[in-house]
C-alpha cells in the first residue's frame, strides 16, 4: 500500500548526505523512512525521517519524553546532536539521527513479559510528571474507544456484506453499551501507543535487560489502561504467531499474562482500579475491531474480507470468550465480560 506521507527517495539521499552517511540499509518503517547506515566515523547510526505533517512541537515533545526516561535509567534512544541541534529539516521534512541499538525484540516468554509490564509502568510514571506544554497529539493513533471507531465501523460493515455484519452487529452494540460513556474518572497517562515484542529491544547476552524501546510515533495522552490492554493483545498475538493454536495452552497463556501483569503493578504509579479491569476485554475487542477495519480495507474481494474478518476478530473473540473468566481470577478485582459468548449468539 502506498505511504503518500513519507518522504520520497531524494529526501532520503539528501538527508544521508547532511550527515556524511554511507551504506545505508533502509529498515521497515510505516509511519516514517527509517534507514542504518555509518557515519563518517565508522559508527552505525539510525537516520529516522518523519513523515508529512510532523510540527516542531510534537517533535519536541517525543524528544523530551524520551531524555526523561533516559534520565531515570529507562534505556530510551535519545537523538544525537547534528551541530547545535537533535533534528534538521530537509524539504519540510524533520530528521533525527539516533543511536543504533543491537539486541533481539522480545518473546512472549514469562520473563520478558515481566519486564515488559514494569517497563510500561515506568514509561507511565514518568511520561506523567515531565513538563507537557509542548504536547500535540499524533497525527495518526490506533483508535481506541468505540466512538473514535464510530466511523470506520460505518465503512467496515459495507466491507462485511450482509452475512458478516449480521455475526459482528451483536458484538458491536454490546461493546458500545458496556463501554462508559465517560472515562473522565478513568488513570490517564502518557501513553506509548505501540507497545507490543517488537518495539521492546532486549540484551542478546544478558536476557534480563532490556536495552531499549523505540517506535513513539503515536505517543499521546489518554487513558493508561489502553496501554495494558495493547500490550495483551499483542503478547497474545506473538504467543500464538510462536507456538501456533498450542501456545494458547491456558497454563502457557497464564504464566505469560501474570508476568506482565505482575510487571505492571510492580512500577505503575498507581493500582489498577475496578472499572480498569473490567475494560480490560472491551479494549481488547475495540483494538480487534480497529485492526479488522484497517486490513479490510485492503482486500480485494470478499473472499480477503471474510478471511481477515476470522483472522482479526473472530479469533480473538473468541479467546476473549474461551479464557477471560480464568485469566481474570489473576486480577487483584473480579472481572465480568460483557454478555454476548458467541460470535452472533444470544446472552
Amino acid at each position: 500500500m502506498k505511504r503518500d506521507w513519507l518522504a520520497p527517495d531524494d529526501v532520503v539521499g539528501e538527508a544521508l548526505a547532511r550527515v556524511g552517511g554511507g551504506d545505508a540499509i533502509e529498515l521497515s518503517g510505516k509511519m516514517n523512512r527509517v534507514l542504518r547506515f555509518t557515519d563518517h566515523a565508522g559508527s552505525s547510526r539510525i537516520l529516522k525521517i518523519r513523515s508529512e505533517g510532523m510540527t516542531e512541537n510534537r517533535l519536541r515533545f517525543e524528544q523530551a519524553f524520551m531524555r526523561r526516561l533516559a534520565d531515570s535509567g529507562i534505556p530510551a534512544a535519545v537523538p544525537i546532536l547534528v551541530g547545535e541541534s537533535t533534528w534538521y529539516v530537509v524539504r519540510g521534512y524533520f530528521c533525527e539521527i539516533l543511536p543504533c541499538v543491537d539486541g533481539r525484540t522480545g518473546r512472549p516468554e514469562p520473563a520478558d513479559a515481566l519486564l515488559m509490564g514494569r517497563l510500561l509502568g515506568d514509561l507511565h510514571r514518568y511520561g506523567w510528571e515531565m513538563d507537557r506544554s509542548t504536547y500535540e497529539p499524533p497525527q495518526r493513533h490506533n483508535q481506541h474507544e468505540p466512538e473514535e471507531l464510530a466511523a470506520r465501523v460505518d465503512d467496515l460493515l459495507l466491507r462485511l456484506g450482509p452475512v458478516l455484519s449480521a455475526k459482528f452487529l451483536p458484538r458491536w452494540e454490546a461493546l458500545r453499551a458496556a463501554y462508559p460513556h465517560s472515562s473522565a474518572d478513568l488513570p490517564r497517562a502518557i501513553r506509548h501507543g505501540d507497545l507490543h515484542c517488537g518495539n521492546v529491544i532486549f540484551s542478546e547476552t544478558e536476557p534480563s535487560q532490556v536495552v531499549g524501546i523505540i517506535d513513539t510515533d503515536m505517543l499521546a495522552e489518554g487513558l493508561r489502561i489502553f496501554d495494558v490492554s495493547y500490550a495483551i493483545y499483542f503478547l497474545r498475538h506473538f504467543l500464538v504467531s510462536s507456538h501456533g493454536r498450542t501456545g494458547e495452552d491456558l497454563v502457557r497463556w497464564r504464566s505469560v499474562y501474570d508476568a506482565f501483569m505482575h510487571g505492571y503493578r510492580e512500577q505503575s504509579p498507581w493500582p489498577m482500579s475496578r472499572e480498569e479491569i473490567r475494560l480490560v476485554p472491551l479494549q481488547i475487542e475495540c483494538i480487534a475491531i480497529h485492526f479488522l477495519a484497517a486490513n479490510a480495507r485492503r482486500q480485494k474481494d470478499a473472499d480477503g474480507v471474510a478471511r481477515v474478518f476470522r483472522e482479526d476478530y473472530q479469533d480473538v473473540v473468541d479467546w476473549l470468550n474461551r479464557y477471560h473468566d480464568e485469566l481474570a481470577s489473576t486480577l487483584p478485582y473480579p472481572c465480568h465480560h460483557f454478555q454476548v459468548r458467541e460470535i452472533g449468539g444470544k446472552p
